[in-house]
């Protein structure tokens, strides 16, 4: 609906409502803008904003067997596609099954036009790398032990840890040999060296297989709440 303004000295001394887009208007800021109704309309206008869902988070090694992928709009949409060779969808789809298994990190993207302005979303399946930490009484552990420990999707070492080894248990600390090699570490907030490392060859949960650092204290401990700073 078009915008009306209120002039004065119009008819003949007579003021009364003009359309807004038959009222001359220049900037130099935006040579584009011709009349008030288009500076009115680039003065009020809300971008659409969009919300995409479907992807999420999956242990390296995992096959994600198709992902449902769901969005909506704040505002009228003229036109809307997905990448991944998905392309144009028609105006009122709000929901899409990718069919495909999934082994590596893949990215959706929505584009959508309101008829002024792009607007887009992503959500991504991502793949990640475990690390776990834990205490034992045994002074090594096989790919079992490891994976029994504590854990959690990690892209890098750095892990401030609380360990409880009553009754005398080591604390472990396990992960990618990919994230690089601990460069400060300690204990109490006070410097720590008194550890060993070992590689070790890995196969996760879902079945991938790679160099693991298996760290552990030299001494075992007793201690309920021993704070380490892994970094």
């Amino acid at each position: 609906m078009g915008k009306y303004v209120f002039l004065e000295g119009l008819n003949d001394g007579e003021g009364g409502p003009v359309a807004a887009s038959d009222v001359a208007y220049a900037i130099s800021s935006d040579p584009s803008i011709a009349n008030v109704q288009e500076a009115l309309d680039k003065l009020l206008y809300k971008a659409n904003v969009v919300s995409l869902s479907g992807g999420g988070s999956y242990e390296i090694g995992s096959t994600v067997h198709g992902v449902h992928l769901a969005w909506s709009f704040s505002k009228a949409i003229v036109s809307q596609a997905l990448n991944q060779g998905i392309g144009a969808l028609d105006l009122d789809v709000r929901e899409y099954d990718w069919d495909d298994d999934i082994t590596s990190n893949l990215t959706f993207t929505l584009t959508a036009s309101d008829g002024k302005q792009n607007a887009s979303a992503s959500t991504s399946v991502q793949f990640y790398r475990k690390r776990y930490w834990g205490v034992a009484a045994a002074p090594t552990l096989d790919n079992a032990g490891i994976l029994a420990l504590s854990q959690e999707f990690a892209t890098s070492l750095s892990k401030t840890l609380a360990y409880d080894a009553t009754g005398k248990k080591y604390p472990y600390y396990c992960y990618p040999a990919s994230f690089g090699t601990l460069s400060d570490v300690r204990v109490g907030g006070l410097a720590f060296s008194d550890f060993t490392q070992s590689l070790q060859s890995l196969t996760n949960a879902s079945g991938h297989t790679e160099d693991y650092w298996v760290t552990r204290f030299n001494g075992i401990q007793t201690g309920a709440n021993i704070q380490v700073a892994w970094a």
